[in-house]
């Protein structure tokens, strides 16, 4: 029943997701120190995943200003059951360089602009 009562809005929530995607990307585009996890026409972005090198500075520094984020997963092969796998430079990479940043269906155009604010401010 409840699955049935949120397809009710799910158009509104998709296109939600995308507008926070497109704001936190174009505040950010001209920040050569972070790119975006490639979004395809028509997916809709869920999280908002930026990679940099100051992960976390920048995670740090959005604690600091009362804005919580989370780093990205970390990569499968530091799981215990595939540790086996020691060599995945590329999951590595982007798993260690990754951050989630804010993106529920409640926030506001002004706390994207000011948490791209402060990004752009302390990492550029």
């Amino acid at each position: 029943m409840l699955g049935i009562e949120q397809l009710k809005t799910i158009n509104w929530k998709i296109k939600k997701k995308k507008d926070i995607f497109a704001r936190y990307k174009d505040k950010l585009k001209n920040n050569s120190k972070i790119k975006f996890f490639d979004i395809k026409n028509g997916e809709t972005p869920w999280s908002v995943d930026i990679y940099l090198k100051e992960v976390k500075e920048v995670k740090k520094m959005l604690k600091k200003n009362n804005i919580l984020t989370r780093y990205v997963y970390p990569p499968l092969n530091s799981q215990k059951i595939y540790n086996h796998f020691k060599n995945l430079p590329i999951s590595n990479f982007y798993c260690n360089r990754g951050l989630w940043l804010p993106s529920s269906l409640d926030l506001k155009n002004k706390d994207i602009d000011r948490i791209c604010s402060l990004i752009n401010k302390n990492i550029n």
